[in-house]
């Protein structure tokens, strides 16, 4: 099964005023994006959300539209497990094609959040934590490429060290119990 990450940013609080889109496969080694494209929105831009991103009316006026950028999107989704942390890019995705007459690529949704919410079923100190509050809380680094904005990028980069971060953690518990096993046979 393979595993990618998606991070989306737009341009206000409406799915359809998508204006970044980051997908890269889940990776160990990752250190950028396989996809990271800026969008072209006529939608008007939120000043709290350019604050956060960075991305603006002239950033995208050049920019593809989604019609544009979808056939690489939906070939990079199709047949894998599509992570997201919240649901605010499965929304995006599905609003955006619903707009656009296209079809849904065929993948399977997980949101990080959710996993996390269940990984830590004795903590309840997980539950409405944002991504980087989650990775600080779990001692991913959190260090990010460009400190002063937070872009899809950054959030494709850090769901995919948490989600290895977990991995990691199921792959030692399951050693731990086979080497219990072995040692309770001999």
């Amino acid at each position: 099964m393979e595993f990618v990450a998606i991070g989306v940013r737009t341009a206000n609080k409406n799915a359809f005023s998508l204006c970044q889109i980051a997908v890269a496969q889940i990776d160990e080694r990752l250190s950028e994006a396989d996809i990271d494209l800026l969008l072209y929105t006529d939608s008007e831009f939120d000043r709290h959300l350019v604050r956060q991103h960075h991305i603006n009316a002239r950033s995208v006026n050049k920019a593809p539209d989604f019609g544009e950028v979808f056939p690489e999107v939906s070939r990079a989704l199709s047949g894998r497990t599509v992570i997201s942390y919240g649901s605010a890019a499965q929304y995006a995705i599905e609003e955006m094609c619903y707009r656009s007459n296209f079809k849904l690529p065929d993948c399977r949704w997980m949101d990080l959040s959710d996993t996390l919410s269940k990984a830590l079923a004795n903590s309840h100190e997980i539950d409405n934590l944002d991504l980087q509050e989650a990775a600080q809380l779990l001692k991913v680094d959190t260090k990010r490429k460009r400190p002063y904005r937070w872009d899809a990028s950054d959030e494709v980069l850090l769901i995919n060290s948490i989600f290895a971060h977990l991995i990691s953690r199921v792959r030692e518990k399951q050693q731990n119990k086979m080497g219990e096993a072995s040692v309770a046979a001999q």
